[in-house]
């Protein structure tokens, strides 16, 4: 539903013109009891003729410290933990402190940090693996557990491992103002005519 561009589809138009129409159909029957509840994090991009017809809006707002430590507890309840995990009523514990190193961080952002520390015991393990020999050891393992397939045992993920995927994880925000600011600079492009992309700047200015 998102803003009408001059590329844009012409099937597209028509399902958006098409969807709006049964739209204004629920609010001309009374007895109809639909609300119609919409999201987004890119409030900009949603077509105006959309936003008329949902005449209440508010910000939802990042979680506070405190929020974002029950969000960890609830992605992490599953997972093979360090056992100072567990204690979350420490101030010093590793859970307090990864909740105040993801300040601006929402919940989808702090999915995609764990994801990310639940690699390293992986690679950690794979690479003891090519350091001892792969198949060396898994002919040992096979013998020792009479032939079946071994159980991977993977360490306990712990607190450094949620640091460093902190280097590499951005925040959603911060990656949907990036997208904006480069879709105006293609805009700025296409409406003087294909300009090198280097050329613009916010405002117009050219270097």
């Amino acid at each position: 539903m998102g803003k009408r561009r001059p590329s844009e589809h012409e099937a597209v138009t028509t399902m958006k013109t098409e969807f709006m129409s049964l739209w204004d159909g629920f609010t001309t029957q009374q007895s109809a009891r639909v609300m119609v509840l919409a999201a987004t994090n890119r409030p900009w991009e949603v077509d105006e003729a959309i936003l008329r017809r949902l005449p209440q809006s508010f910000e939802v707002p990042l979680p506070n410290a405190q929020q974002r430590m029950r969000i960890l507890q609830v992605l992490l309840a599953e997972e093979h933990l360090e056992s100072s995990f567990r204690d979350g009523s420490s101030p010093n514990s590793p859970l307090v402190q990864l909740a105040r190193a993801t300040e601006r961080y929402s919940g989808s952002d702090l999915q995609e940090l764990c994801k990310h520390a639940a690699y390293r015991p992986i690679r950690d393990y794979l690479s003891m693996e090519r350091r001892r020999g792969v198949d060396e050891t898994l002919l040992e393992l096979s013998k020792s557990c009479g032939g079946k397939d071994p159980e991977v045992q993977l360490r306990p993920l712990r607190l450094d491992d949620f640091m460093e995927a902190l280097k590499s994880s951005g925040l959603s925000s911060e990656n949907a103002a990036r997208y904006q600011f480069k879709d105006s600079q293609r805009q700025m492009r296409t409406a003087a005519g294909g300009e090198s992309p280097s050329t613009w700047r916010p405002g117009g200015m050219s270097r």
